[in-house]
């Protein structure tokens, strides 16, 4: 074996010196040590013969390894092709290494007898997987030999995937089983569910306690009893083959399942499902059938989908619009009946806010009562409103709401709405009709009653006298009863009353029979009352006339009778003309009629749309010559074919106009008489310019704003619910993750702590600050240090209702890093639609702030510890804020006594002068100012002969270099230090300028600490 694939190893080589022991390298993600061939074997590489078997010749040390192991083993480099082949592998797979090495995985040779083990070969070398794996798979042309694999992927030092080592040894499956039986009689006998054992005939051999216990035998009852005495479904098979033909089966597929229902001692029945499982062991049978108990589950899913069958049913089919509302108050169910009151189809109404549909004048008080049920009222009082439906018409309802319980919790609302627009456009015609309909009752000059399932509701006095009853006496009175010939005065006659028909009149000459008896015979009329319900109930309530007449003016009452009939027919006939040019010429939406390709008439807000003259269309003469409309008849024409056959048609035109730009209009044909077209056509015209303006703005937004979220340079991810809905390119190249992976990722496993999101999550999103505190930061998180070793920095709300933090985040690969974050609210009335995250990579600038403060400290203590005084005094006010522990002992003064006051709250005023003006020439000059041999005196009153130099210390700007002569320096720095021996001895000789010295006044004046 040669030196490089013995280094490939990770094993010395035949010229390789002893190798230094070196740390395993570890998984970022995973803190095991990747394993190495050596101790895969069980060899140590510790101690002398480590020593002696590295000095051996490479290729004799991994030979006798191979050799020695009693397991396969196969490496495979960074392409998957063979590096190693054991001698185990060549007898199990009977591949000899030779025609293995060297060669790709799928070669002829090898393991190309297990396809399922090269996929995942494949699998780890694409996904690049850290985590072993371990399978088993059978050998081929073998059902009893089966192997165990396991898989170890490879990593090289700098984290790149270098292999895959393989190791694989044989399993006897018997030994497993026998091994195992023993355990499984165990857990089967404390399972909670029926376990029996029987035998080939279908007896019973044994069984768990909980069979026993369901059923209600001993353990000596059950032994030896038929499973038809148990299952109800063997004992009523009617075919005859009983167990007999479930025993084939289970010879032939080994196993068995299905339901039946068991019987207990009792008598009683169950449902349960059974599995039937056939195991044959060192020549032995076992038969084992599990039963569960599934009679509850049935009846609840039972119930379950009868109820949920039920409730739709009756939503859809009922008679009454409904509409379903969600705890937002947007559509999602709309019935059949409300698709017809307000002529929308389901699909153009989901969603929706049915606010939208209200007239505008109903829609404040529509948001109260909705402000009522979203507060957590149940059911909300009936109310008129009034609704538009899509042909722009006004619908009348009486609308009540009542929330409903969902299964996720929420509430969702339910709408009903009775139509009664007939009833309100026609409530004033109906009253002027009837008060005409009782002064004609009154006055009219036949009988007249109107019966509720022939009694007699109300009759006019003609019909009392009539048949010799006064007034009132008739009311309630059955209507044969005048059929009825109680003194025999005409018993030829055959009495009897006109059928009432739906829609229709019915008359007759019959004979009726007064109060006393006399017969009279009338002309009888009877009319139903059309109900607004059609069917048998609306033949209950009818009106008769009643003429009493004879043979010498039978004629000419018939005749005054068609007359009069004739006269209101023709009345009714030119009140719905009128009635119907008046709708024509006033409607809100532009109409139009053609006939035969033509126009025949338009009205005036067909002249608004097409920007004409007030009247210009009205004249027949000169009814569309303009070219615009020519056009507009042009694009008509293609749906006539189409309103011929189903005789409507809708669509949508962008229509050219006289005058002005063209407009988009909805359009909906319909033939006047659906069996004959030909008789022409009504168009109906509705602006919706303005509305495909909006949609065309709408779109080219949206996709202006996929455009930037796609592109942005920053993350930025969209969070509902915890779960990640969406991230953007930026997103996936700082965490690492596939584009597919982001569907299933929740939001707190970014996070390095997932308990991070939750602490972020406690401050509102919704709620923006306002007023002069807005953005302000906590007290607690007002102070700018930040411990280096805590891993959360505080979360800061912003006025704009978001929150900005700074948490260390996850990738994929397991790595941590320090991620700068801003998360502000969709919606903020509505949190529930999501947050928007945009996440910067702040690692770097941390690791810098960090070395920063580690570096200031250093510093701090360094300057500590100099054996020279060293403070640092405010350049504008002249107090200290430094002093070091050197500085206390030359000086005599502590800290608190010096720290926060000047020269002249120190020292005497001739020292304080001197000082000051040391302070000034630094400032002034930019530079460092020195005077040696200087004399300070100590607190205790002692005399030092010091050096002392002072440095200005400048805070350079942005783009400043904070070079010497720069006016914003901020600080003053004095370094003092004693004189020598030497410098002493000369200062004993000045005895006529230390004379001088003592003569002034030094003073210090004295701080209380």
């Amino acid at each position: 074996m040669s030196n490089e694939r013995a280094l490939a190893l990770g094993l010395p080589g035949s010229l390789d010196p002893l190798p230094v022991a070196r740390p395993a390298a570890r998984d970022p993600v995973f803190s095991q040590p990747l394993v190495a061939v050596p101790d895969l074997l069980g060899l140590s590489t510790a101690g002398d013969g480590t020593a002696a078997l590295a000095a051996r010749p490479a290729d004799t040390v991994i030979e006798t390894l191979l050799a020695a192991a009693h397991i396969g083993l196969a490496l495979f480099d960074r392409d998957l092709n063979y590096r190693l082949w054991n001698n185990c592998l060549e007898e199990i797979f009977d591949a000899p290494a030779d025609a293995v090495l060297g060669r790709a995985v799928d070669a002829d040779k090898g393991l190309n007898q297990l396809p399922d083990l090269i996929a995942e070969l494949r699998r780890i070398h694409e996904l690049g997987e850290r985590t072993p794996i371990e399978r088993e798979y059978p050998l081929p042309g073998s059902q009893l030999q089966w192997v165990r694999v396991k898989l170890a992927p490879v990593f090289a030092i700098d984290g790149r995937f270098d292999g895959v080592l393989l190791t694989c040894e044989r399993i006897d499956r018997e030994r497993f089983a026998q091994n195992s039986l023993g355990a499984l009689r165990q857990a089967l006998e404390s399972v909670g569910e029926m376990v029996f054992e029987i035998d080939g005939q279908g007896l019973v051999l044994d069984a768990n306690d909980a069979a026993r216990q369901r059923l209600g035998y001993e353990r000596d009852s059950l032994v030896g009893m038929s499973l038809a005495q148990i299952d109800t479904g063997l004992a009523t098979d009617t075919t005859g083959g009983g167990f007999g033909l479930l025993y084939e089966q289970l010879q032939v597929r080994g196993s068995y399942q299905g339901d039946t229902r068991y019987k207990t001692r009792f008598g009683a029945e169950f449902a349960v499902e059974t599995v039937l499982q056939r195991v044959q062991h060192d020549g032995r049978e076992f038969i084992l059938l599990l039963a569960r108990d599934v009679g509850v589950r049935k009846k609840a899913e039972s119930d379950l989908t009868e109820s949920a069958e039920r409730f739709r049913a009756l939503f859809d089919e009922s008679p009454v619009a409904a509409l379903l509302l969600d705890s937002e108050f947007r559509l999602i169910g709309i019935n059949r009946a409300a698709c017809q009151t307000l002529g929308y189809d389901v699909d153009e109404l989901l969603g929706r806010d049915p606010e939208t549909l209200l007239h505008a004048d109903d829609r404040a008080s529509h948001r109260q009562a909705r402000a009522e049920m979203q507060s957590g009222a149940i059911e909300s009082e009936s109310a008129e409103r009034r609704f538009m439906h899509r042909d722009g018409r006004v619908v009348w309802t009486k609308l009540s709401m009542r929330a409903i319980a969902s299964e996720s919790g929420l509430r969702h609302v339910l709408l009903v709405l009775e139509n009664f627009t007939d009833r309100k456009i026609f409530e004033e015609q109906l009253q002027v009709a009837l008060r005409d309909q009782q002064t004609l009752f009154e006055t009219m000059s036949v009988g007249v009653a109107q019966t509720m399932s022939s009694k007699i509701l109300l009759a006019n006095r003609e019909f009392a006298e009539m048949f010799g009853y006064s007034d009132g006496e008739v009311i309630g009175m059955p209507l044969w009863d005048l059929c009825i010939d109680r003194h025999h005065r005409a018993p030829n006659e055959v009495s009897g009353m006109p059928v009432v028909r739906a829609n229709q009149t019915t008359s007759g000459e019959v004979v009726l029979f007064r109060r006393d008896g006399e017969p009279v015979w009338c002309l009888v009329q009877a009319r139903p009352i059309q109900s607004e319900e059609p069917g048998l109930e609306a033949l209950r309530e009818a009106i008769y006339t009643f003429q009493n007449v004879s043979e010498s003016k039978r004629h000419r009452e018939a005749l005054s009778r068609s007359l009069h009939e004739l006269k209101d027919q023709g009345e009714e006939l030119q009140s719905a003309l009128a009635q119907q040019q008046l709708i024509f010429d006033t409607a809100l939406v532009g109409l139009l009629f053609v006939r035969d390709g033509r126009p025949v008439r338009a009205n005036s807000a067909m002249e608004d749309l097409l920007a004409c003259e007030p009247g210009a269309l009205v004249s027949q003469m000169q009814l569309f010559s303009h070219p615009t409309d020519q056009l507009l008849l042009a694009s008509l024409s293609e749906h006539f074919t189409r309103i011929h056959d189903t005789g409507v048609t809708e669509f949508e035109l962008h229509m050219f106009r006289r005058k002005g730009a063209p407009i988009w209009v909805a359009v909906q044909g319909r033939a006047v008489n659906s069996e004959r077209p030909e008789l022409g056509y009504i168009f109906a015209f509705v602006n919706v310019d303005e509305r495909k303006r909006s949609e065309r703005e709408l779109r080219a937004t949206l996709s202006e704003l996929q455009l930037i979220f796609d592109n942005a340079l920053v993350a930025v991810l969209y969070v509902a619910n915890d779960l990640i809905v969406k991230a953007n390119a930026a997103t996936e190249q700082l965490f690492g993750y596939d584009a597919r992976d982001w569907d299933e990722l929740q939001i707190s496993s970014l996070f390095a702590a997932a308990s991070d999101w939750d602490d972020i999550r406690e401050l509102p999103l919704a709620e923006a600050e306002t007023g002069d505190d807005a953005g302000a930061v906590p007290e607690a998180m007002s102070d700018a240090s930040v411990d280096p070793d805590v891993d959360a920095e505080p979360k800061t709300k912003v006025p704009d209702g978001g929150v900005s933090f700074e948490r260390r985040m996850r990738r994929a690969d397991g790595t941590t890093f320090w991620c700068a974050g801003y998360g502000r609210p969709i919606d903020p009335t509505a949190p529930d639609r999501g947050v928007i995250l945009t996440l910067v990579d702040v690692d770097a600038r941390r690791r810098s702030e960090e070395e920063l403060r580690r570096v200031r400290n250093y510093l701090d203590l360094v300057v500590e510890n100099l054996p020279v005084l060293v403070s640092v005094r405010e350049a504008e006010s002249g107090r200290f804020v430094s002093l070091n522990r050197a500085g206390e002992t030359m000086t005599g003064l502590t800290r608190d006594q010096v720290i926060g006051r000047t020269w002249g709250e120190i020292y005497a005023r001739q020292f304080a002068d001197l000082y000051l003006e040391l302070d000034r020439k630094a400032l002034s000059s930019g530079t460092q100012v020195d005077r040696p041999r200087d004399v300070m005196l100590r607190a205790d009153g002692k005399r030092l002969t010091i050096n002392q130099r002072v440095v200005p210390l400048f805070e350079s700007e942005p783009g400043r270099s904070g070079a010497a002569g720069d006016s914003n320096a901020r600080y003053v720095m004095s370094i003092s230090m004693t004189c020598p021996k030497r410098c002493a001895q000369k200062r004993h000789c000045a005895k006529p300028r230390r004379g001088f010295v003592s003569s002034q006044r030094i003073s210090i004046n004295w701080c209380s600490s």
